[in-house]
Formats: structure tokens, C-alpha cells, sequence
């Protein structure tokens, strides 16, 4: 099998349907993984470091992902995107569910914040109990840039905004 190499970022694209609409999504750069030296290409499931993105050519990618396997998406998906040399968002795997940290970017990000409208999961939740989200959000970019998610295996997680750190877990 022949394969493109692609240098650039590695991102994660989280969406949030219900009935065929965009409810919310958030993009993310995975910086580091734990456990990389095992690895040839240093990836190793989910990131032990990774920040909040704003980019909405891979956005966009992401939500035309979802919209090819899906005309009338609805629920959670998640899009793994990689650039490519020339910096272009490639599509490397969709897939209908959550990545794994997106419960945790938004439990992290709501207790920082004081603001139950950054939990994703519970968002989900009162869409798929009440049919309807008990508040407004943005249909793309739920969190502000630059917030880093750092966890790692037996030492709790740490979210980093600006020159702030909350222990959220």
C-alpha cells in the first residue's frame, strides 16, 4: 500500500447533530501522545496534550465529512483530519461518535468557566431527552482558542487558559 505523507497538524474535528442540523462542533490540535516511543509515528489513541483550534477551512472539512456519510446527520461525529504539505486539511477517518475527550473538554471547560454551556455531554444529553437545547451555542468553535488540555496516565488533568491552570480532575 502506497500512502501520502502528510507533515502537518494533526486535528480532531467534534460535531454535535440533531436531526440533520449542526447543533455545535470544536476543532483541536493534538500536540502530544502519551506512550509515543512505542510507536512509529507517535500517535497512540488520544493525546496526553492538545489546544482548542479556530480554523474554519477545517471546520468545514469536517462538516463535509460528516454530510457524505450522512445527509440528514444526527447525534455525535467525529472527523480526524491531518494537513497535508501544503497545509490543506485532509479527511484520514469519520466516524459516528465522540472522540474520546470530548466529555472531558467539556467538563474541563464548563468548570473553568463556571458555564454549562461548554458541556458538550450534557448539551447531548438534554437534546436526546428533551428534543430541544436548553440554551444557545455556536454552531462551530464551542471553546475559545488557545485553551490546552493536558492529562497524563495516573496524574489527573489540567486545563491551561492564557497564564491561567484549573486541576478539573
Amino acid at each position: 500500500m502506497i500512502q501520502e505523507y502528510m507533515p502537518g497538524r494533526d486535528l480532531a474535528f467534534d460535531s454535535l447533530w440533531f436531526r440533520g442540523e449542526l447543533v455545535t462542533s470544536y476543532l483541536r490540535e493534538r500536540l502530544e501522545y502519551p506512550l509515543k516511543h512505542i510507536s512509529l509515528t507517535g500517535i497512540t489513541g488520544t493525546p496526553s496534550v492538545a489546544r482548542i483550534v479556530v480554523d474554519d477551512e477545517a471546520s468545514e472539512v469536517g462538516i463535509r465529512a460528516v454530510k457524505a456519510l450522512s445527509p440528514r446527520p444526527h447525534g455525535f461525529y467525529s472527523v480526524d483530519v491531518k494537513e497535508d504539505r501544503d497545509g490543506k486539511p485532509r479527511v484520514t477517518e469519520v466516524d459516528g461518535k465522540w472522540h474520546t475527550t470530548a466529555p472531558l473538554w467539556g467538563y474541563a471547560v464548563s468548570k473553568a468557566f463556571g458555564d454549562l454551556r461548554y458541556n458538550i455531554a450534557y448539551l447531548y444529553l438534554e437534546l436526546g431527552l428533551k428534543g430541544e437545547a436548553p440554551f444557545e451555542v455556536p454552531r462551530l468553535n464551542l471553546y475559545p482558542e488557545g485553551l490546552y488540555l493536558i492529562r497524563q496516565l495516573d496524574a489527573g488533568v489540567i486545563l491551561k487558559v492564557g497564564e491561567e491552570v484549573f486541576r478539573v480532575a
